[in-house]
C-alpha cells in the first residue's frame, strides 16, 4: 500500500498469504493506492495488478432535517401545520465530521413518535395535532451508523380566532355603521 500514487510502499506484507481476502489493520485513516499479485501452486506468478484508489470510510453520515413553511420557532418551540412538508438531506463523511468525502449514503431512515423506522424516500408531513418527535439518522454504504437525532414538533392545525370588541360608549345606526365616542 502506498499514500502516493506513485506507489511508494508504506505498508507491506512479506510474503504470501492463503486467502481471496485479506483485511488490513490499524491503518491509520486516509487514501491509499493498493496493488498486488499472485502466485498458483505451480510457484507461477503474475504482474502486479492496481488495486486503484482504497479509501477507508470511518465517519458516519451526517443528517440534517428540512422543514418547509409553514414553521414557526417560538418560546422554544418548533411549531409546523400538518401540511408542512418535511424531509431529510444525509451527506456523508470519510474522516472527520463535515469533511463530505464519504463513500455514500446507503439509507436514510425515519420515524415519527413511537413508530417503527422507515426508510426516507421523499417529503412527508405530520398530519396529527400535537406534540411529535420525528427521529432520524443515516447509514453509509460501509456501514457506519449515525447516532439518532431527535427533533420535537408541535402541529398545530387549529385557525386562529379574531374579533372585534368596541369599548363603551358606543351606537351602532340602522345601516350597521358603529360609532365609538
Amino acid at each position: 500500500l502506498s499514500t502516493s500514487i506513485e506507489r511508494i510502499p508504506v505498508f507491506t506484507i512479506s510474503g504470501w498469504i492463503r486467502a481471496a481476502e485479506f483485511t488490513f489493520t490499524s491503518l491509520p485513516p486516509q487514501t491509499y493506492f493498493g496493488r498486488v499479485k499472485a502466485r498458483n501452486r505451480s510457484l507461477v506468478e503474475t504482474a502486479y495488478a492496481d488495486l486503484g484508489i482504497l479509501r477507508f470510510d470511518i465517519a458516519p453520515p451526517v443528517t440534517e432535517p428540512i422543514m418547509g413553511q409553514p414553521r414557526f420557532n417560538g418560546s422554544g418551540s418548533l411549531f409546523i401545520a400538518g401540511h408542512t412538508p418535511l424531509a431529510l438531506s444525509a451527506k456523508d463523511d470519510l474522516f472527520v465530521p463535515g469533511d463530505g468525502q464519504g463513500l455514500g449514503v446507503s439509507e436514510t431512515l425515519f420515524a415519527v413518535d413511537n413508530e417503527p423506522f422507515q426508510v426516507f424516500t421523499g417529503s412527508f408531513t405530520i398530519p396529527t395535532d400535537g406534540l411529535h418527535d420525528w427521529r432520524f439518522h443515516s447509514v453509509d454504504v460501509v456501514g457506519n451508523a449515525e447516532s439518532t437525532r431527535t427533533v420535537s414538533l408541535s402541529v398545530d392545525n387549529t385557525p386562529p380566532v379574531t374579533g372585534i370588541v368596541f369599548s363603551s360608549p358606543s351606537f351602532v345606526d340602522s345601516t350597521g355603521a358603529v360609532f365609538i365616542s
